[in-house]
């Protein structure tokens, strides 16, 4: 099957990707987009997505960049234009029910084409590049691969110490057995009165002098 992709750069240049599978967009798209070549068009309101993927959509699908501006606000460069996040929470009454939404959207420009600007004629006009809403099922090829290695990363660093303060209970509890001595005693040389109150390298000390005594 062969597949053929049309992008256009940061300086308007064209050209066309051929691809072979279709396991190869997503990678392709990803690798041209961090240069900031985009391709397709943003439809009509915006891209729609699960809010779930609002915090770790990968941006360089669709060729935008991430920053943060002067005023601290998240926003994304797209074809030129800075689209800035709205956070804006859920809305239910008996005239209006509006679910929670997290979009990324800019002011109208008199450029623009008619059918992308939203908002009432002569009045507040605005165009969004993607809005996240909805509990729709997450898309896992388009998060973001760099924040999951970091969140995997933190989860990693979170487990590590349980599992060592697990270890190290264990091994008290065995010595202990041993040693035919209580927890009783461990706990009043230490001035507490629950093992959770000895942080991990008392415990660890403990266990090792009771281990080579």
């Amino acid at each position: 099957m062969s597949i053929t992709l049309h992008f256009t750069g940061p300086l308007g240049t064209s050209i066309t990707v051929d691809l072979t599978n279709e396991s190869e967009v997503i990678p392709t798209l990803r690798r041209l987009g961090k240069q900031g070549w985009t391709s397709g068009n943003i439809p009509a309101g915006g891209l729609v997505l699960p809010l779930a993927m609002a915090d770790n959509f990968d941006w360089s699908l669709i060729g935008a960049h991430p920053y943060t501006n002067s005023d601290g606000e998240s926003c994304v460069m797209y074809r030129g234009h800075s689209y800035k996040r709205r956070d804006l929470d859920e809305v239910d009454t008996k005239k209006l029910r509006l679910p929670r939404i997290t979009k990324f959207s800019r002011g109208a420009k008199p450029t623009d084409p008619a059918h992308l600007k939203e908002g009432e004629d002569g009045g507040v006009q605005y165009v969004t590049l993607i809005s996240f809403k909805g509990a729709g099922r997450v898309i896992e090829a388009y998060l973001n691969p760099d924040n999951r290695t970091r969140q995997h990363e933190q989860q990693a660093s979170q487990e590590v110490p349980d599992v060592l303060r697990k270890d190290l209970v264990h091994r008290l509890n065995a010595v202990l057995k041993t040693k035919r001595l209580s927890m009783a005693d461990v706990l009043r040389e230490q001035g507490v009165q629950m093992l959770v109150q000895v942080d991990d390298l008392a415990l660890a000390q403990i266990v090792a002098r009771l281990e080579q005594a």
